[in-house]
C-alpha cells in the first residue's frame, strides 16, 4: 500500500507543478482575453472528454456545443443570474448527496454535466469580466483555483495516510472522512492566511469558505458518473491525472459556488 501510494505521489507531482506553473503564468502575465480563451479551451478538452464516456449521440453533441456557445454570446446580468443558480444546483446535489439520494438521478447526470461545464466556463468569464467584485478577478480565480487545488491535495494525501472511514463506498470507494477533513484543514489554513495578510476582503474569504465542501461535492458528482459509466479516467491525456474533466470537476462547483456568493451579496 505504503509503495504504491509513493509510486503514485512520484508520478503525479511533475505533472501537478507543471500544471500549476501553466495556471500561474497566465493568470498573471496573461490579459483577460487570453485568460477567457484558456478556460474556453480547459472546458472545451472537459466536454470532449465527458462525450466519450456518456455517449456521442448527435442529440449529445448538439446539447453540449449549443450550450458552451450560446454562454460566450450572454450578456452579464444573465451570466450573474447562472452563476447564483449554479450554486443553488450544487447546493441541491450536496443535500442529494447527504440523504443518499444522488442514484435517482443517474438518468440525468449526463445533461447536468453538460449544465455545470457550461456555468464554469460562463462564471469564470464573468469573473474576468466584472466590475462589480471587490478584488481583481485574475487574483480572485488564482486564489480560487489554488484553494481548490489544496482541497485535492489534502484529501489525496489524509485520505492514503490516515483513511479508514469511507464516506460514500457506493459512489466513490477511495473517499474518506479523513481525507475530507484533510483537505479542509488546509483549505481552511490557506485561505485565512490570504485573509489575514490582506490579500482578499472578508467576502471573498467568506464566500471560498463556503465553497469548500460543494468541491468535495464536484467530485464526488464526476466519479459516480464515471462509475455508472463504467469508465476510470475521462482520459489518459494527463497521464496519472486522468483527463482534464477529472482535473477541473473539483473547480466546477467552486468557481459557480463563489461567482454566485459574492454576486449574491453585492
Amino acid at each position: 500500500m505504503e509503495k504504491e501510494f509513493s509510486k503514485n505521489l512520484i508520478s503525479r507531482v511533475p505533472i501537478a507543478l507543471l500544471m500549476a506553473a501553466v495556471i500561474i503564468l497566465a493568470l498573471a502575465y496573461g490579459n483577460s482575453l487570453l485568460i477567457k480563451i484558456f478556460i474556453l479551451a480547459i472546458t472545451i478538452l472537459a466536454a470532449l472528454e465527458l462525450l466519450n464516456f456518456i455517449g456521442r449521440s448527435v442529440f449529445n453533441i448538439l446539447f453540449l456545443a449549443s450550450a458552451l456557445i450560446g454562454i460566450l454570446f450572454l450578456q452579464e446580468n444573465i451570466k450573474v443570474l447562472l452563476a447564483i443558480f449554479g450554486f443553488y444546483l450544487w447546493t441541491g446535489i450536496m443535500i442529494l448527496m447527504a440523504f443518499r439520494q444522488l442514484p435517482k438521478l443517474k438518468i440525468f447526470m449526463p445533461y447536468m454535466m453538460i449544465i455545470f461545464l457550461s456555468i464554469f466556463l460562463s462564471s469564470g468569464i464573468l469573473i474576468i469580466s466584472s466590475q462589480s467584485l471587490p478584488i481583481n478577478g485574475n487574483l480572485l480565480l488564482f486564489v480560487v483555483i489554488l484553494n481548490t487545488a489544496l482541497i485535492d491535495i489534502g484529501a489525496y494525501l489524509f485520505g492514503n495516510l490516515f483513511g479508514k472511514n469511507k464516506i460514500f463506498p457506493l459512489i466513490s470507494p477511495n473517499k474518506t472522512a479523513e481525507g475530507l477533513i484533510g483537505g479542509s484543514l488546509l483549505s481552511i489554513i490557506f485561505i485565512s492566511s490570504m485573509f489575514v495578510l490582506n490579500f482578499i476582503p472578508h467576502l471573498v474569504f467568506l464566500a471560498i469558505l463556503a465553497s469548500i465542501p460543494l468541491t468535495f461535492v464536484g467530485d464526488l458528482f464526476e466519479s459516480y458518473l464515471k462509475r455508472v459509466s463504467d469508465v476510470k479516467d475521462s482520459s489518459s491525456l494527463l497521464l496519472s491525472h486522468g483527463g482534464f474533466l477529472d482535473r477541473i470537476d473539483s473547480h466546477l462547483p467552486a468557481f459557480t459556488t463563489v461567482a454566485g456568493i459574492l454576486f449574491l451579496s453585492l
